[in-house]
């Protein structure tokens, strides 16, 4: 499957239809969402004890906002370059066969992930897991969940977020229309957007039961803005970052003290007698993007802009590697996490939830998508090569 989900050019992601740009490659973007691929697919598994040192209980928001603001970021950058240089049309029609692209990727992922469920639910003869995983309406009427499925209402566990950012893509080429210099009036029109799901609940219905989306695009669409607005800042050359000693500070004691309180929480689930900080808070809104989640991983993002630099060595050595490659193929290594969260999960419901066999389906899954990026990696280099060993070639 071509890299849709990486949504960069040659120099962010060579699985991309690429542009000529020739700027150097910012392995500092694929580190940051290969290490989120990693995450989403340990937080993905049930009551797994690696998670709990995962962002999502050090913090206030997790994987899934560094997802979505990275995409955002790449989106618009590639949107940008391609603007640049062969003009909206071009662009937007480029935009738009990304997105059919994951598309397909997202329909392909469903059937497969929906036989693994009946599969497993049948072969184990343990009907809970169509419950679980929220698939009994497929078996009430498989020909509405299908039709609900290929409108992006019908979402499984594990699969949520792939609507979302298929919806945030396509309206992408209307969010980057504006030229730079009216970014401003894009960023307020999100903002209001935004704001709007805050005081009035606006949200978009899905299937069974009209339940609303995990990932409201209403109110997530904010943070796509913001990596958009960043991502197109580096095609021009601007710096919209600076490190200012106040802001440096605030958002440092934010973090901190989202760390204190998510820790109490954490350890208040394990440890009853353990009292839960501002337990008011939890569960905080994550469909909608509650305020506490938002200022957290925008905390989050300032203090890793203005500390590391897209050149860094730290992204380009042989330790970040693993992570930088899976990345840099995130499509396909975010689909083979759904069947492996999957999979997991029931290899620990049916053989043992014991601390041992955690850290094996953790390092099994982990090490599985790290190797197919390396042979995706691998397979692409050799296709590079392929054109001058060819009989004749000069």
């Amino acid at each position: 499957m071509q890299s849709a989900l990486n949504g960069q050019p040659r120099h962010l992601d060579r699985g991309m239809a690429a542009t000529d740009d020739k700027r150097p490659r910012d392995h500092r973007i694929d580190f940051l969402r290969g290490l989120a691929l990693l995450i989403i697919f340990i937080d993905h598994i049930p009551q797994n004890l690696l998670a709990l040192v995962t962002l999502r209980n050090l913090g206030f928001s997790d994987a899934s906002e560094w997802f979505i603001f990275l995409s955002g970021y790449s989106g618009a950058y590639v949107f940008a370059l391609r603007r640049e240089r062969m003009g909206y049309l071009y662009a937007t029609v480029e935009q738009l066969r990304r997105v059919w692209t994951l598309y397909v990727a997202h329909i392909f992922v469903f059937v497969v992930y929906t036989a693994q469920v009946s599969f497993t639910a049948t072969r184990l003869n343990n009907p809970l897991y169509f419950d679980e995983l929220n698939m009994g309406a497929f078996l009430q009427e498989p020909h509405v969940a299908v039709l609900e499925a290929l409108l992006l209402r019908f979402q499984p566990p594990f699969l949520d977020i792939l609507p979302l950012y298929i919806v945030l893509m396509l309206v992408g080429p209307l969010m980057f229309a504006l030229a730079w210099r009216h970014r401003w009036i894009w960023l307020a029109a999100s903002v209001a957007l935004y704001l709007g799901v805050q005081f009035f609940h606006w949200t978009l219905y899905g299937y069974p039961d009209e339940r609303p989306w995990t990932f409201n695009p209403l109110a997530w669409q904010l943070l796509f803005t913001l990596g958009g607005l960043l991502g197109e800042a580096a095609v021009l050359g601007k710096r919209l970052i600076r490190p200012l000693p106040w802001l440096i500070g605030a958002a440092a004691l934010y973090l901190g003290f989202a760390g204190v309180v998510s820790i109490s929480w954490t350890i208040s689930g394990v440890v009853d007698s353990f009292p839960a900080l501002l337990d008011v808070l939890f569960p905080l809104d994550k469909s909608n993007l509650s305020p506490w989640r938002l200022a957290h991983i925008l905390a989050l993002v300032y203090v890793v802009w203005i500390t590391t630099r897209p050149d860094m060595a730290l992204f380009r050595s042989r330790l970040a590697r693993p992570i930088v490659l899976c990345g840099r193929h995130s499509l396909n290594i975010f689909c083979l996490g759904v069947f492996l969260s999957m999979l997991g999960d029931v290899v620990l419901t049916e053989v043992s939830h014991a601390i041992g066999a955690q850290l094996l389906v953790n390092l099994l899954g982990c090490g599985l998508m790290i190797g197919v990026a390396y042979s995706l990696d691998r397979l692409r280099s050799l296709r590079q090569l392929a054109p001058a060993t060819r009989p004749g070639a000069a």
